[in-house]
């Protein structure tokens, strides 16, 4: 039943035009996934800000595939992973604060994916907006190269355009 609602919210997520997921959207207690670094990030992240934030995903999210081609691992995430990210302002109690959320769900068929994922935004206590254009998966492409953030890419892996480690449940 959990995994039925799970993939509900993100076929609507999916599915529905912008105005239409702000009508429709209601998203499972992500608050129950796993989540792929376990303490609060609190350091600046461009297009995110200098806030803390703490990431979860759905079952699928974690269960990317792998395989190593040209000696790059090549890791790509199943249809409906949903990556949910929270994000408080500097200071905020983590406990009390409603957090801005941004969302990824991976749906390479929708015609508003970039790079198979569609990205929406909640600002906190506001509307779902789906996310046009490249400004997400803009910034989100330099995950398949080295980078500053949780293990750094070094070997410059493809990693679906997700910075955040999921990469240990891949098959």
């Amino acid at each position: 039943m959990k995994k039925e609602i799970i993939l509900s919210a993100a076929l609507i997520l999916s599915a529905c035009s912008a105005k239409e997921a702000r009508d429709e959207f209601s998203l499972p207690d992500y608050r129950q996934w796993r989540k792929p670094v376990p303490e609060v990030l609190d350091y600046p992240v461009p297009g995110h800000g200098a806030g803390q934030r703490i990431i979860y995903g759905n079952d699928l999210a974690f269960a990317p595939s792998k395989k190593v081609s040209e000696g790059k691992v090549v890791y790509n995430f199943p249809d409906q992973s949903v990556i949910v990210k929270e994000i408080y302002k500097p200071g905020e109690d983590l406990n009390s604060a409603v957090p801005a959320l941004t969302i990824m769900v991976k749906n390479p068929k929708e015609s508003a994916a970039r790079d198979g994922w569609i990205y929406f935004m909640r600002p906190p206590g506001g509307e779902l907006m789906r996310m046009e254009g490249k400004m997400c998966s803009g910034c989100h492409s330099a995950a398949n190269e080295a980078s500053p953030y949780f293990d750094k890419n070094p070997g410059e892996d493809f990693r679906d355009f997700v910075f955040a480690p999921f990469f240990d449940g891949a098959k």
